[in-house]
């Protein structure tokens, strides 16, 4: 990997950075959020000069980018060696040093450039802005009284840009122009030596409501039986209204059942006779099909 370079916080002194753990570093960047650099360095008897230059507010270059260290964290190790860890942000970030307290009072059409222009303004930081790609005009109320990054921010979300600095000069980019079709197929251990696939399933849900086909009337009325669709057991009279006056005669029939909850209503014919009818009984031959049975007894 590229090298190292620091300088101090007055910026008087700059040395190559030796004696990195190199398994430590790694260069972070999230699309318009961050973008920074982190490792540790260890003092040894080589970069005791460059070691102590390195601080909050030191300057690392990395790739010819300028990161400014916000965070470290000095400890010694069980064998006495002073190990430093630092994390350094994008130079781009300390636009925030410069503030625009003017405010143009009132709602406003505004291009991205007079938006920009108005942000970057009068900065004694040497910070400026470039365009490519195309942007519509949006109404802003009340521009001004923030600070550099506070204007970028804005820019973002008013103008759904890209924002990526080289250095001090930051560069607003539409979809078109910021993303490039690469072609590039990376290969493990041929040309990448690290693959890490992350998957979060916190927010996954799956909610699911199903409704059955609402029935009809001609689905919701079975057919009726009638005494010649009757299987019969015992002696029966089989003219007119069909009887029996034989006890323990019975007769069944078979009901494809289609729907569950359903229910079956049975009835006979009013009888000249006065024997008792017995009792109605059913029994599942399977999912479908119930069997009823009708037995005649004194």
């Amino acid at each position: 990997m590229s090298y190292l370079i620091v300088s101090d916080i007055e910026r008087k002194f700059e040395e190559i950075l030796i004696d990195i753990d190199y398994d430590t570093f790694s260069y972070e960047y999230d699309k318009n959020t961050s973008r920074s650099i982190s490792f540790d360095v260890i003092r040894t008897p080589y970069n005791a000069f460059s070691f102590d230059l390195v601080g909050n507010e030191s300057l690392i270059v990395y790739n010819g980018q300028h990161y400014i260290v916000k965070t470290s964290t000095v400890s010694m190790v069980s064998t006495g060696v002073l190990v430093k860890s630092v994390t350094a942000q994008h130079i781009m970030y300390e636009f925030q040093n410069h503030t625009v307290y003017d405010i143009v009072a009132g709602e406003k059409d505004y291009t991205l450039k007079e938006m920009l222009n108005i942000g970057f303004s009068g900065n004694s930081f040497g910070y400026t802005f470039e365009i490519k790609g195309t942007f519509s005009s949006v109404s802003i109320s009340d521009l001004g009284d923030m600070n550099g990054v506070e204007f970028i921010n804005a820019a973002i979300d008013n103008f759904g840009c890209i924002v990526f600095a080289n250095n001090k000069k930051i560069t607003f980019y539409d979809d078109d122009n910021f993303y490039n079709l690469s072609e590039k197929t990376l290969r493990y251990k041929y040309n990448t030596a690290d693959v890490k696939v992350s998957t979060n399933t916190q927010e996954l849900k799956t909610v699911v409501r199903a409704y059955g086909k609402k029935k009809d009337k001609q689905e919701s009325t079975y057919a009726q039986n009638k005494t010649t669709d009757l299987s019969y057991n015992g002696v029966f009279v089989k003219t007119g209204t069909w009887y029996t006056e034989a006890v323990n005669a019975y007769y069944t029939a078979d009901i494809d059942v289609k729907w569950n909850g359903d229910s079956l209503d049975f009835k006979l014919k009013k009888r000249r006779q006065r024997r008792s009818l017995g009792y109605l009984s059913g029994r599942k031959e399977n999912k479908n099909i119930v069997s009823l049975q009708q037995v005649i007894h004194d």
